[in-house]
This record gives C-alpha cells, structure tokens and sequence, in this order.
C-alpha cells in the first residue's frame, strides 16, 4: 500500500497527540465519565496476538477518552486512557494494530523515533487496523471487567 508523502508525519503527530493526551497531565477530568476495568485477548487464526496495539474510539452517546492497551505473549490486553486503567462504558469502534519491523520482530518505540519515523509496517489489514474501515466494535458493560475478546482471521 502506497502512502501519500506526508501520511507518514500526520500519523506520527496524531499518534504523538494521542500519547500526550493519555499522559494524564494533571489527574481526572471530572467532566468526564468514571472508567471501569476493561481487557481481553486477542487472537489471530486462533493463536494468541502480541505486541499489538488495540484501540478503542468512542461512538454515539459514548462520552470519555479514547482507551489503549498493548496485547502481551498470551495476547491479553488491558485498557487504559487519560482517566486511569480501564475504558468509559459504553460503545466503541476498536482498532488493532500490528506494526513489524523488517526483520519480523516486533515495533517497539524508541526515543525520538515514531512508527513513522521507523522502518516498521502494518501486518493486519485496513478490516482490523484502519479506523475508517474497522469492523471491529465493543461494548464495554457498566460494571467493567468482562472480557473484550477479538478473533481476527488472516
């Protein structure tokens, strides 16, 4: 897939937004909604995903931040966003990202250096990994904690 030059740059400073925003720069928003527990796994043709970024994105009535967790060896995931660990209730577009390196190992960022920025690229396709065109969605219930799962296929 074939990128316009400056895709590139506007990815890394939305993506560079996006982590300065989750920073928590001065505790909870109280205009916000409370965060619940949220997490689960995600597997690719039934073998568990790691080193993927999953993304969920506020729909509808669903008020609160965007929430992240990155899937660990077993493809386990927990939410987190500029509220605290764990996610708003209700409705979410969810996007999973897997970004690789040339040699097959798995991006990691580095100091100064943004996705981007580095060799690294997509392996999951635009169904799973592009915000515009997921069809991926959630619910994350009123008491949290339930288990989020997404079984991708190649």
């Amino acid at each position: 897939m074939k990128m316009l030059p400056y895709t590139k740059y506007v990815m890394f400073w939305v993506l560079a937004f996006t982590m300065a925003a989750g920073s928590g720069c001065g505790g909870r928003d109280p205009n916000l909604p409370r965060v619940v527990p949220a997490g689960g796994r995600v597997t690719l043709a039934g073998k568990p995903l790691s080193g993927a970024m999953v993304t969920f994105v506020p729909t509808g009535a669903t008020r609160g931040p965007v929430a992240e967790g990155r899937t660990d060896p077993q493809g386990r995931y927990e939410l987190a966003s500029q509220q605290g660990r764990g996610a708003a209730p209700g409705a979410y577009r969810v996007t999973i990202m897997k970004l690789v390196m040339p040699d097959g190992s798995d991006y990691t960022p580095e100091a100064g250096v943004g996705p981007a920025d580095s060799p690294a690229r997509q392996v999951l396709p635009p169904r799973y990994s592009d915000l515009q065109r997921t069809t991926l969605t959630a619910t994350v219930p009123e008491e949290g904690s339930s288990s989020l799962d997404f079984a991708l296929t190649p």
